[in-house]
């Protein structure tokens, strides 16, 4: 898994704005949020292509997000502050979730190779783990979190259109054996979660 503290430094660099404290405290928020979520949140498929068994794939991802992607999800989340923001999400997440790994099961291949893509996150688990992390956090400084409604839903929205980008980095989709391997070649599927 990305560190969450590879993964908000990405963030705040990502900002095309100045920031602060509070907005340290939200990249912080959000990849505690984020890497805690993924491996529950997140589901990839692929396709798998080899010696013909059951294996384990593993690999690493990468990410395509764009800031015209992120703005169309945050929806609710408008004015001056909402182009800036998807900006350090897509080009914050792209940056600090590339090579995230996955791993999986194979079915119809037991050793060859893994195409995998990201086909679900679940958003609303993920609004409401960062609603709880950012308020827990913002507490030591007398704060409770941002009060403006629908905020949280609007970035949890913008990170999983980020995180749908998702695809393997080929040449590290890998399908190993655990079983016994079949006699001919074969192509099958895959089902994997980040980890």
């Amino acid at each position: 898994m990305i560190p969450p503290a590879t993964l908000a430094a990405a963030l705040r660099s990502a900002a095309p704005f100045p920031g602060g404290p509070t907005l340290d405290i939200l990249c912080q928020a959000l990849a505690t949020a984020i890497t805690g979520w993924l491996p529950t949140g997140v589901a990839l498929v692929g396709v798998t292509a080899g010696v013909v068994g059951a294996g384990t794939v593993t690999g690493t991802l990468v990410f395509s997000g764009t800031p015209a992607a992120v703005l169309g999800a945050m929806g609710a989340f408008t004015g001056p502050t909402a182009s800036p923001f998807s900006v350090m999400l897509s080009a914050g997440l792209n940056a600090g979730l590339a090579g995230l790994p996955y791993a999986g099961v194979s079915v119809g291949v037991g050793s060859g190779t893994d195409l995998s893509h990201v086909v679900s996150v679940n958003v609303p688990a993920l609004a409401t783990v960062l609603r709880s992390t950012h308020s827990a956090m913002c507490g030591p400084m007398g704060g409770s979190g941002a009060q403006v409604p629908g905020f949280y839903e609007a970035l949890a929205a913008g990170v999983g259109v980020v995180v749908l980008t998702g695809a393997t980095l080929p040449p590290t989709g890998v399908v190993a054996p655990s079983g016994p391997l079949g006699p001919s070649s074969s192509v099958g599927t895959s089902t994997s979660v980040p980890v």
